[in-house]
């Protein structure tokens, strides 16, 4: 199938999902200047689970103050080298990756999916998570993964945690 036949036919399936009444949920937009930076780094590798609930990622904690007087917004960048590997038969399938504030709130999006390249779909390597309106004060974020259940284990391995934030 040629690019203009394949352009045509996603144009025509979106076309038609929307004219069926199929409505798309309306974004969460915002501005904020978050301009302080903390981070975590993990250098250790082999960070595996079978679980497809949430578990919290080892290395994956990062502490902070959100300054100012009133709330703001929080920016979360996480980015890892994943795998995740489907047990019968054997191919590669995406892990879950989500990010709470205080254990209690999930960033926007609630969860992606993260992959190590060689599966099929939308899956990510990094992605920026938003907590659109963070109170001054001291605050925690998780990094939290899980199996998907075709999965035999997910990995996340090496990873990056960088929380921007209000001075």
């Amino acid at each position: 199938m040629s690019c203009s036949n394949a352009t045509a036919l996603a144009g025509a399936m979106i076309g038609t999902l929307l004219a069926a009444g199929t409505a798309l949920a309306a974004p969460t937009t915002g501005s904020c200047s978050p301009t302080k930076v903390k981070f975590i780094a993990s250098d250790a590798t082999f960070f595996q689970v079978t679980s497809t609930s949430f578990v919290n990622v080892p290395q994956g904690v990062v502490n902070f103050t959100q300054g100012g007087t009133s709330p703001s917004c929080v920016i979360v960048g996480v980015s890892a080298d994943p795998t995740g590997v489907a047990s019968s038969p054997p191919t590669p399938a995406p892990l879950t990756v989500r990010v709470m504030l205080d254990g209690t709130t999930a960033a926007l999006p609630n969860e992606v999916d993260f992959s190590d390249g060689a599966d099929t779909g939308n899956q990510v390597r990094s992605f920026d998570f938003i907590f659109p309106s963070v109170a001054p004060g001291d605050h925690s974020i998780r990094v939290q993964f899980k199996a998907s259940p075709a999965s035999g284990f997910a990995d996340l391995n090496r990873h990056n945690v960088i929380v921007n934030y209000a001075p």
